[in-house]
């Protein structure tokens, strides 16, 4: 049987394949440069590149308010965010 793992990781490509006892293991790993910013209720949100570094600015639609302290979310290496999910709901 051959089990597959995914991890995320900020640095290059990974491969390894290793024999134990008859059973073959075979390791991938896969790196990324790049984020997935999250999809928030009631917002609009404007990314120009979801590169490492980049940011996610969003906007509560008219009628409601930003319940997070803030409304920015930062791609960090790994494919990581730094910030907390902003949260539009009404007041």
């Amino acid at each position: 049987m051959l089990v597959t793992r995914f991890f995320k990781c900020a640095i290059l490509s990974v491969e390894n394949e290793q024999s134990i006892s008859g059973f073959f293991f075979k390791f991938v790993f896969y790196f990324t440069d790049q984020c997935e910013f999250p999809y928030v209720d009631n917002a609009i949100v404007n990314v120009v590149t979801a590169n490492i570094g980049s940011n996610a600015v969003y906007e509560c639609l008219p009628g409601f308010d930003l319940l997070t302290p803030t409304s920015t979310l930062t791609c960090l290496p790994g494919g990581d965010l730094d910030g907390i999910t902003p949260i539009c709901d009404t007041p």
